[in-house]
């Protein structure tokens, strides 16, 4: 009975949000059809983070031909940039702003993540007063989107018989399937961003500029933590041998740059020089010629733009960037050590046996699930050497593979230019 009770009241809390946000919502939906006068595809975006966000644009623009638009439900607490509608040359972003920031961990403004319906009623709303359109709501394009991965993924699959469509080696965000020539474009700040930064950072040197991409979060779920990187201070040694071959050092993403102990003119964060963090974040993720990356949805910038990216901290096996090398967390059950390789060729001898169907996200050792316990970050000097070798073959065309003796994923890698490295 509690429960119920429970339930009728967040929904009629929903109702309550979702009716003032129709009034609240209706200037700035006026202002927009002002903006928007020819018959245009128009993608309508409720609910995603950063990743999500430009995922789904990347999806959006495969799919749709002529003047593309995307309206976005902005929320700050799912880490939306105000400032990446600067970086699609051929897609429009504009942004509604709700009456509240809707936080997923505040019940009284959370109606968003209770009930979809009040999210599509809210933008069919929206669709009404600008008139004539080629709609599409976030769900359907999901569904329009999964229909044509399924379709990439078996084709990709078919080629090579040792390849399967369950498990940690199939290709669970297959994205990069759907580049080609005709809908293929990067991430690049428009001049006006240009300015912004460069009128404060004064010499920037791009092409010697390594962008960190750093992920801290806080949260309770056991997959927060999972993709959740090193402490800052295990970067230390890399940053200064960088800093002595003079490069320029850039610190983006999730840290406190109240705990850098490093004073140096070439080592760059938002803070140092009183910039927004997300203009600042933004322009150097898709500018820098060297990317080291930690897990997160910031990762879709290095995708987009066919970045060749160092991949650290990485979770979950599986999961890749196309030109990348990838150093997984290491994995320790008790005081024992295992094997990348071993993780690997357990799960493809389980899905060939068909005794299980993985999840999203879930990784196994012999039947038994890992989680944040049983994972484990590098030193110091282990970060340091995987930096060196990665600056020894960034210019080459391929990263070598380090696993030998599982053909499955040398096709994987082989096709798509990442290396797991052992």
């Amino acid at each position: 009975m509690l429960k119920i009770i429970k339930i009728s009241y967040q929904y009629f809390i929903s109702f309550f949000l979702f009716l003032l946000n129709i009034i609240y919502l209706f200037p700035q939906i006026i202002l927009l059809k002002k903006k928007i006068k020819k018959k245009n595809s128009i993608f309508m975006l409720y609910e995603s983070g950063f990743g999500s966000f430009n995922t789904k644009i990347f999806i959006f623009n495969y799919i749709t031909s002529g003047k593309k638009i995307v309206i976005n439900l902005f929320q700050k607490h799912r880490y939306h940039n105000k400032y990446i509608k600067d970086y699609y040359k051929n897609i429009k972003i504009y942004n509604l702003y709700p009456i509240f920031d809707l936080r997923g961990d505040n019940q009284l403004v959370n109606f968003f993540k209770i009930n979809n319906f009040f999210k599509k009623i809210l933008f069919q709303y929206t669709s009404i007063i600008i008139g004539k359109n080629n709609y599409i709501y976030g769900d359907y394009l999901e569904k329009i989107s999964d229909e044509i991965i399924k379709k990439k993924t078996n084709k990709f699959m078919k080629k090579n018989t040792n390849c399967f469509t369950k498990g940690i080696l199939s290709i669970r965000e297959p994205y990069p399937e759907l580049f080609d020539r005709k809908h293929h474009f990067k991430l690049k700040p428009n001049n006006k961003i240009r300015n912004l930064v460069e009128n404060k950072l004064k010499n920037i040197r791009l092409n010697n500029t390594i962008c960190f991409n750093l992920r801290s979060k806080e949260g309770n779920d056991n997959y927060t933590e999972l993709r959740n990187g090193c402490s800052l201070d295990k970067l230390f040694k890399t940053f200064n041998y960088l800093l002595k071959k003079n490069y320029q050092v850039v610190l983006t993403g999730d840290f406190d740059f109240n705990k850098i102990k490093i004073k140096h003119k070439n080592l760059f964060f938002s803070d140092k020089f009183n910039l927004d963090k997300n203009l600042f974040d933004l322009y150097f993720q898709s500018l820098s010629k060297y990317h080291i990356s930690q897990a997160g949805g910031g990762n879709i910038v290095n995708m987009i733009n066919q970045n060749k990216t160092l991949l650290i901290d990485f979770w979950p096996i599986g999961y890749f960037l196309p030109n990348s090398m990838i150093y997984y967390k290491k994995i320790f059950f008790g005081e024992k050590k295992i094997s990348l390789k071993t993780i690997i060729k357990d799960d493809i001898k389980n899905n060939f046996k068909k005794k299980k169907r993985l999840s999203k996200y879930i990784i196994y050792y012999k039947n038994r699930v890992i989680k944040n316990k049983n994972l484990k970050f590098y030193s110091d000097k282990d970060y340091l050497r995987f930096l060196k070798k990665y600056i020894k073959n960034f210019k080459s065309k391929k990263f070598s593979s380090k696993i030998k003796g599982i053909p499955q994923l040398s096709y994987v890698e082989n096709k798509f230019n990442f290396s797991i490295m052992s």
